[in-house]
């Protein structure tokens, strides 16, 4: 027979299963966009795309003029859509100037900023925010 103790601890073992359970659901999710997009746009883990912090950063290396290496506009551009950024940050990306230093911004649980120089083109850091 089980008393009232005994169904708070098996009570208590069930719950923290769960919270396990979910926590490594969210990781695994968490973990897959960046993935997701850089699988989507057939970049592999090539120069001008790499994750980092365990699938919770994408840094971006656009191709600018005095480089050799980094993705090409059509291959940003894949990013961008795959990582679901709105027409307004596409645009105020592609609007970016060598002047205006590092600009950002969020949505969806998803924190851009970037720079411009057009030898060094446009590089973009997104990141996850740990709270979605």
């Amino acid at each position: 027979m089980v008393g009232a103790t005994g169904w708070a601890l098996i009570s208590a073992g069930w719950e923290a299963r769960e919270a396990r359970a979910a926590e490594e659901a969210e990781a695994a999710a968490y973990g897959s966009t960046f993935e997701d997009a850089v699988d989507e746009c057939g970049l592999g883990y090539s120069s001008g795309a790499d994750i980092g912090d365990e699938g919770a950063s994408l840094v971006i290396d656009h191709r600018g003029q005095d480089e050799t290496g980094g993705l090409s506009y059509a291959q940003l551009d894949c990013v961008t859509n795959a990582v679901d950024a709105p027409d307004h940050v596409t645009a105020h990306m592609e609007n970016t100037t060598a002047m205006d230093g590092r600009q950002s911004a969020s949505w969806d649980g998803i924190t851009a900023s970037w720079s411009y120089h057009p030898d060094r083109g446009l590089d973009i850091v997104f990141s996850l925010d740990r709270d979605r």
